[in-house]
């Protein structure tokens, strides 16, 4: 199978429950006026401050009401007017003072519920999930029952990497607001992160029900497939996609490698061949390791005339990509036995780069093949001085020296790749290389 499948770890942005959402923004900060009796009580001045900030609102001059509220808050005033600050830094983006002001209303007022999870949802949109979590869990502790706080739990939990505590919290959102899309979203996510992809697909099918041109649902529905290796599946959640223009060529790519491991090599092409049409800079190391993906598989034909859509592109590639490109070409040639043609392409690439340890061991490759061992070893001696062909250069080098029967060069070798970089297969070459030098003796 080719390395090319790799699973998603997608999470989806809030939607619904962001601030530019004016519902949300409602629910979250309520009325700036009304507090519940759990939290701190206001004067009479500082209601009749309360009842100019609507005309100021109103009027659309957020900053006025800002500035009003800073200009009438002491150390003796209510926390409440801090608070109030803080939502209207929140509903004018700034964040981080929004964070301040509700901090000044927690030290007034040590439980003020709407304060910790007012700042929870100011730090979530700083990305600061790890403050978002420990304010929002400080909330819900103080009574907080609310399915919007109960989903940004989840959120803030699914965004630090615990998907069990996201899904216990996101069950909870559910529960309290069974409406709400992005946490039903958050749901099928968390499912498919603890490795419930049987469940996860059937939330992701509801979701595709309700949202059928969401391409990242489709694709997470793909992935749960080829979690239970159900290739077709997932490919069928891709095809659909794909045929209504949807799919992005990570997307496209994806379901190319499943055509390409399912060894359906013309149905890849023809993906992989959408993906160079439908993109001016496309990420040719993906597409190299694609090729080399056909030519590992025998299938040469299709490496052939795929490499010459990519060499069509030449114009847009980069020095350090055409030189992938040829050593990609060099391996086609050898594949169909013109050897003359692959030599010549990896002697372009050396004299280009005379440090591509690739196009070096595959030189030093052929000529061992054509038994000239003298220039087989001369190329992987080249390979020996550079970090990334280092250790595939003394494996391979050791391989002639056994070939020539000088087995104490091909331990001495083997020994310099091990000590790099241990590789069971490398140590159990090495042994049977030490088994046949004790029998020389």
């Amino acid at each position: 199978m080719m390395g090319g499948i790799a699973l998603f770890s997608q999470t989806y942005p809030l939607s619904e429950n962001s601030w530019s959402n004016p519902e949300f923004v409602d629910r979250f900060l309520g009325s700036y006026g009304v507090l519940t009796e759990k939290e701190p009580e206001i004067t009479t001045d500082e209601s009749e401050v309360f009842q100019m900030i609507g005309s100021f609102i109103d009027a659309g001059n957020l900053q006025g009401a800002i500035d009003l509220v800073k200009g009438s808050i002491t150390v003796e005033s209510s926390a409440a007017l801090d608070y109030t600050l803080g939502n209207l830094y929140l509903q004018n983006a700034d964040f981080n003072n929004g964070i301040k002001s509700y901090a000044a209303a927690i030290q007034k007022f040590p439980n003020f519920l709407r304060a910790y999870k007012n700042s929870a949802l100011a730090f979530i949109q700083l990305q600061n999930y790890e403050k978002g979590l420990e304010y929002m869990i400080k909330s819900i502790e103080l009574g907080d029952q609310n399915g919007d706080s109960f989903g940004l739990l989840g959120y803030c939990y699914l965004n630090l990497n615990k998907a069990d505590s996201a899904l216990d919290a996101y069950r909870m959102a559910g529960v309290l607001s069974p409406n709400n899309h992005d946490w039903q979203v958050g749901k099928a996510t968390a499912l498919q992160r603890v490795g419930l992809h049987e469940e996860s697909i059937a939330k992701f099918e509801e979701l595709i029900e309700a949202k059928p041109r969401n391409q990242l649902y489709y694709v997470a529905a793909a992935n749960s497939c080829l979690s239970l290796d159900d290739q077709m599946m997932a490919t069928k959640y891709l095809e659909i996609l794909n045929r209504q223009g949807l799919a992005d060529n990570a997307a496209r790519m994806l379901l190319g490698d499943i055509y390409l491991n399912q060894k359906l090599y013309s149905l890849s092409t023809d993906v992989y061949g959408e993906v160079l049409d439908n993109s001016t800079n496309p990420d040719v190391s993906r597409l190299v390791r694609y090729t080399s993906g056909l030519i590992s598989m025998g299938a040469i034909d299709e490496a052939d005339k795929f490499l010459a859509k990519i060499e069509a592109r030449k114009g847009s590639l980069s020095d350090a990509e055409q030189l992938k490109v040829l050593n990609l070409r060099s391996k086609v040639a050898l594949a169909t036995g013109d050897s003359a043609a692959a030599v010549a392409s990896l002697e372009e690439v050396i004299k280009i780069d005379p440090t591509n340890g690739e196009a070096l061991l595959m030189l030093g490759d052929y000529y061992y093949d054509e038994s000239d061992y003298e220039m087989s070893l001369f190329y992987y001696e080249r390979a020996q001085k550079l970090d990334s062909s280092r250790v595939d250069a003394y494996v391979q080098a050791a391989r002639v020296k056994v070939t020539q029967r000088k087995f104490a060069d091909a331990v001495s070798l083997l020994q310099k790749a091990e000590g790099i970089k241990h590789q069971s297969h490398v140590e159990a070459y090495l042994t049977a290389v030490r088994n046949a030098l004790k029998s020389t003796f």
